[in-house]
Order: C-alpha cells, then sequence, then structure tokens
C-alpha cells in the first residue's frame, strides 16, 4: 500500500507519503497535504517479527498508512517512530532470576533487569510464557506486562533453573 499513488486512504485523497510528528503530546500523521490525524502506531507483528511492518490507525482503528519497516520513513518520522515504539512496546530485559515461587493460584516472581529490580505475578505459564523461534524468552505478568530473556543460555545456572520451572 505505501507509495502507492492511485490507492485512496480512508481519509480520502491520494497516498503521498506519510510523516510522523508529535504535537502537543499526541502522535500526528500527515498523509500527502491532508490535515494531520490523531494515530496510534502499532507493529502489525510484534512478537514475531518485531522490526517489520508497521501501521497507523486512527481513534476509529481504521488504518491510515502502513510500512514495511522504519526504513521506509524520513528521518524525523522514523525518530518520531522509534520512542513511540519504544514506549508502546517496552519490554525490560531480564537479566537474572532472582527468586519464583508458587503461591496462591500464582507465580511470584523476582527479577533483575537492565532497568533495575522487579517483582510481578504471573498465572498459567502455558500461556504467558513463550519461546520464540529464535530462542527469546517473552513473559507476560497478570497486568499484561512484557518481559524478555533475548537469550536463556546466557542466564547464570540459577536463573535458568528457574526459568526452567515456568517453560
Amino acid at each position: 500500500m505505501s507509495g502507492d499513488p492511485g490507492i485512496p486512504t480512508p481519509h480520502g485523497g491520494p497516498l503521498a507519503g506519510c510523516t510522523l510528528a508529535v504535537v502537543d503530546g499526541r502522535l500526528l500523521a500527515r498523509v500527502g497535504v491532508t490535515e494531520p490525524v490523531r494515530v496510534r502506531l502499532l507493529r502489525v507483528r510484534p512478537r514475531s517479527a518485531p522490526d517489520g511492518e508497521l501501521v497507523a490507525v486512527d481513534a476509529k482503528k481504521r488504518e491510515v498508512w502502513m510500512w514495511a519497516g522504519l526504513h521506509e520513513l524520513d528521518a524525523a518520522s522514523r525518530t518520531v517512530a522509534e520512542a513511540e515504539l519504544d514506549e508502546r512496546y517496552h519490554e525490560p530485559v531480564v537479566t537474572a532470576f532472582v527468586r519464583v515461587k508458587q503461591a496462591f493460584g500464582a507465580w511470584q516472581i523476582e527479577i533483575a533487569t537492565a532497568a533495575g529490580p522487579r517483582r510481578f505475578a504471573l498465572r498459567k505459564p502455558s500461556r504467558n510464557v513463550e519461546t520464540m523461534d529464535d530462542g527469546r524468552v517473552l513473559l507476560r505478568d497478570v497486568l499484561g506486562n512484557r518481559y524478555v530473556v533475548p537469550d536463556p543460555a546466557k542466564l547464570d545456572a540459577a536463573s535458568q533453573r528457574e526459568l526452567a520451572r515456568l517453560a
């Protein structure tokens, strides 16, 4: 879709490029010469292809624009997009498992991350601990926060044992 001048957008008019900017704390997309539209920037496949396609959607979840990746954005828009994606898809990197225990139907987990210590509860590890094709392990807590173990083999032996209890 991106770059095809003959395809109308959900807001009308031909596609003549899309730029992103943050104005007064709001992410805005401008398609060609149209008025800027408030959008949310989403990864199309956040788990399996986090560096892949992106889509900007408006308040009614209509697609405003789609990109094959960040490389399709101009430099200023790329900077804005990277900041938005980092905030939306923030996943602290787990450097160690300090303590993992099961209590009251949930797992109580204490971890060390690159951003400091974290404590959270996790239910149903079979649904909330996921090993990706590239070997990363994603954990989702009861509040929907995500944590990533980029390479479980690089964890210390005690952390590997604690992670194995969840997997």
